[in-house]
């Protein structure tokens, strides 16, 4: 035995010793691969290796490694400059990276003053001048190569030396976002860095190329920040917007990656699927400014392709928001490696090899700006020009509009315009217009007529008419309709503009308490958006809640007020909380949440009676999400930022495949989005069972798939399969064009909603808005009750829709709620929380979970 040991550890010390020596051999590519030719640099300029410990490219810096970095450059360098523009959910920083010329860097305030001043059509030599050049970094948190590309070329603009880079700088301030996801980079830094082997493996099956779900592309509520530029919901894509309007660039990148196997992309995209506001002018620089990618890209042997595959339709990106503001925009997409080498049908792939490409594009941008600077920065001031002359030529001068009532949709919307410096006023005077009235004092007016007039008209307006059927992303995203605003357009605003709104000032007016300190009773509508919480943190001070299944003529005192379906009441005695506390709690959710709370003295009505049994008790909601691989990542997270952000409301979020019967017993309702749970035999048979048993099941857009296939309650859907004319040939080349449109990508359609329904109440409007992606039809049920919301007779409001979907959705069911034994179930056709800025929608959802009981309560009386 001994003689064996001591082996042992020679062999252990053996290999230890070898290790050592292939750790030194590993020690990765120099900086100098990622950088142009022609350059050298200064010695005293720290390198990526000299704050991470390892050489860029041989293993992924986490997000405090990169900010650590750029911080030492800014030290070290009198060209740039490091600022924290926001932070994430988990309070990582957001920087700002500005690169110039140490004479600009001491002028840089002067300097971007002088830039925005340009495009408000002041006079400027443009001669004298720097262009400014946005490059944009792995929005995507598990697109590695683009952070990592920040840093080579954040080393080449602190180090680079001669009088070429002194030129260069001199004439153009580089702004750059290392990342403007820090939570999804970090994300993935970690996972595939404890994931990969010492050796490395390019097998695509290696456990480091599979992240478990949702995946680091997106942020700590899972929404991809990458299409949250025009909804400024999220930190990141409010953040990209400060940076952005702060500066006004004349480039933006915004560098990405796509699949393993394909080739380099960069812009310009499909000639027919660019958005009707960008100009061909912006089209032409596009392509004069991607030539100096492919000259960068053909010096060192990379393949890449342009003008197919990705668009330029959707303007909430990164790489087409600017196109309406001035700006020229690019998309960069590099084929990724997901880890550090990777096997693909064209070779295998390192991970440097990844950044290389992305660094040498970035380096093409700037040299594109610099070179291009005097046509750049005349192309936007004759933006503004042009852009002034169209408002003044258009017919529409501005939108007039209100939010039926709610006091914190207004605060929200508010503040999403003022995060796109849209002005917006108080409406001056009562009007009436197109057949609609508004009052000046809840109404408001955007005139079109300012400096992002382009702007207002893609947030307001609906669009009907498209070159092509094919889109990267939706179709359309008219923001009246997803804050379900009561709006019409305005042919002249002379009069109409009362005080501006404050863009400092948007939080929402506080709620009252009207009629003061009552030992009787509360009662409010479920009008306003927070309504929802004011009943949760009821609840959960045990406080007993009543809601009206019939509206009524309220009565106490000098207030008289009509009641609409779904009004809360708050009796006061008999509660586990004194009178005084209750008062005191009800003041206290009034002004957080700006409902009005009325007190009543007494609970006789004249026709409905405040103790009548059409008052139902409504229980505290314990709701759970079933999450994992196979379901829908953003619509999940949508429900989760729901609640646990904007109620404050815990939703517990289990994964699908560790779901138990037991677990099962403390959830009133469970919420599956856009998937079916991978869940056990026993877990989904406990799951039909408490069910039926009285839970409340709520699953949305292809989650009605589970329910059909456990049989949980009786519902019919439509094929929306392409069906072709068997008659004919047709060439194998047109088949995709044939197909196109049949997959709904995203359109606004028109409902019928029934507000006497719980999933209804709180709405006094006959119709109202969805949004609408994927193929999900169902078929009109035989019980003429059970389906509140479904798509008017002509649906199509705004986006792109096939004549065969437009059939399809004619009259159709837009949701089924159905009873299942003692529980009900609630079918979704479409995500009703879009991306978390369609509110109307996410009203109707959080009534299904609130008041789902009373839809299984079929007679109030007995």
């Amino acid at each position: 035995m001994k003689q064996k040991f001591i082996i042992l550890i020679a062999i252990s010390t053996l290999s230890l010793s070898v290790a050592g020596q292939i750790r030194h051999d590993k020690a990765g590519v120099d900086i100098s691969y990622y950088l142009p030719e022609g350059y050298t640099y200064n010695q005293d300029i720290p390198k990526p290796e000299d704050v991470f410990g390892f050489p860029l490219g041989s293993q992924h810096p986490d997000w405090g490694q990169v900010v650590a970095y750029m911080e030492a450059l800014d030290k070290a360098s009198d060209r740039f400059s490091v600022t924290i523009k926001g932070h994430t959910y988990q309070y990582r920083p957001i920087l700002e990276i500005v690169a110039t010329s140490p004479e600009n860097q001491k002028n840089i305030a002067n300097i971007r003053e002088e830039h925005l001043a340009l495009t408000d059509g002041k006079s400027s030599d443009v001669s004298k001048m720097p262009v400014i050049v946005s490059l944009i970094y792995s929005i995507h948190g598990n697109e590695p190569s683009g952070v990592n590309a920040s840093i080579a070329i954040a080393y080449f603009l602190a180090a680079a030396q001669g009088a070429k880079i002194d030129d260069i700088l001199s004439k153009t301030v580089v702004v750059m976002v290392p990342g403007i996801n820090p939570d999804g980079i970090n994300r993935f830094a970690s996972w595939v860095n404890t994931s990969r082997s010492y050796t490395d493996v390019s097998s695509p099956d290696s456990r480091e190329f599979t992240e478990p779900w949702p995946s680091s592309r997106t942020n700590h509520y899972w929404a991809d920040c990458n299409r949250d530029w025009l909804m400024a919901q999220h930190p990141e894509g409010r953040t990209s917007l400060k940076t952005y309007l702060d500066w006004l660039p004349n480039i933006v990148v915004d560098q990405h990656e796509q699949g393993p196997s394909r080739h380099y992309y960069f812009s310009p995209g499909h000639p027919l699927r660019t958005h009707p506001l960008t100009s061909q002018e912006n089209q032409n620089l596009t392509q004069e400014i991607s030539s100096y990618c492919a000259k960068e890209l053909d010096k060192i042997g990379s393949l890449y392709f342009s003008k197919e595959g990705y668009d330029d339709f959707y303007i909430g990106k990164g790489a087409a928001y600017g196109d309406i503001h001035g700006s020229v925009c690019l998309l960069y997409e590099q084929p990724t490696s997901r880890g550090h080498l990777r096997e693909t049908r064209h070779g295998i792939r390192s991970f440097a090899w990844t950044i290389r490409n992305q660094s040498l594009s970035s380096y093409a941008t700037i040299l594109a700006g610099y070179e291009m600077k005097d046509k750049l920065m005349n192309y936007q001031k004759a933006f503004y020009v042009n852009s002034k002359e169209q408002a003044a030529k258009d017919a529409i001068k501005g939108y007039v509009f209100d939010t039926r009532g709610s006091k914190t949709v207004a605060a929200h919307f508010m503040e999403t315009m003022a995060y796109h410096k849209i002005d917006v006023y108080h409406l001056a005077k009562d009007i009436s217009t197109e057949g609609q009235s508004f009052k000046a004092s809840d109404a408001y007016v955007i005139p079109t007529g300012q400096k992002y007039y382009d702007m207002v008209r893609a947030l307001m307006e609906n669009m009907l008419e498209y070159k092509d059927s094919i889109f990267y992303d939706v179709s359309t995203w008219t923001f009246p309709h997803a804050f379900n605003l009561h709006y019409a357009t305005l042919k002249s605003i002379s009069g109409l503009t009362g005080e501006k709104i404050d863009p400092q000032l948007t939080a929402f007016t506080a709620g009252q308490v009207i009629g003061g300190k009552s030992d009787y009773a509360y009662v409010f509508e479920n009008r306003e958006f927070y309504s929802h919480k004011v009943i949760y943190e009821l609840l959960k001070n045990g406080i007993r809640v009543t809601v009206g299944t019939k509206p009524f003529s309220f009565a106490s005192g000098s207030v008289k007020k009509d009641m609409g379906y779904g009004t809360v009441v708050v009796p006061v005695g008999n509660q586990a909380l004194s009178s005084d506390a209750i008062y005191n709690l009800i003041v206290q959710l009034a002004e957080q949440t700006g409902v009005d709370i009325y007190s009543a003295t007494t609970g006789l009505m004249s026709d409905v009676d405040l103790g009548s049994p059409a008052f139902n008790v409504i229980g505290k909601p314990e709701i759970a999400i079933l999450v994992g691989r196979s379901m829908g990542t953003p619509e999940s997270g949508e429900i989760w930022y729901l609640f646990d952000r904007r109620l404050q409301i815990p939703v517990t979020l289990i994964e699908s495949n560790t779901l138990t019967a037991k677990q099962l017993q403390r959830y009133t309702t469970i919420i599956i989005a856009n998937g079916s749970p991978t869940l056990s035999k026993p877990s989904e048979e406990a799951l039909v069972e408490w069910v039926r048993n009285g839970g409340n099941l709520i699953a949305t857009g292809r989650a009605n798939v589970w329910v059909r296939n456990n049989k949980l309650i009786d519902f019919g859907t439509k094929s929306s399969v392409f069906k072709e004319d068997s008659t004919i040939y047709r060439p194998y080349a047109e088949q995709e064009e044939a197909n196109a449109g049949n997959q709904i990508s995203g359109v606004i359609l028109n409902c019928t909603l029934d507000c006497t329904h719980p999933l209804g109440w709180g709405f006094d409007q006959k119709e109202i808005a969805v949004f609408k992606i994927g193929n999900v039809f169902f078929k009109k049920d035989n019980n003429p009750y059970v389906s509140p919301l479904h798509y008017t007779s002509k649906p199509l409001l705004s986006g792109f829709l096939s004549a065969q979907n437009r059939a399809l959705l004619k009259d159709s069911p837009a949701v089924i709620a159905k009873t299942a034994g003692s529980g009900l179930v609630v079918l979704f056709a479409d995500d009703l929380n879009f991306r978390s800025y369609w509110f109307g929608g996410s009203k109707i959802f959080l009534n299904a979970v609130f008041f789902g009981d009373c839809v299984k309560t079929e007679n109030y009386y007995y």
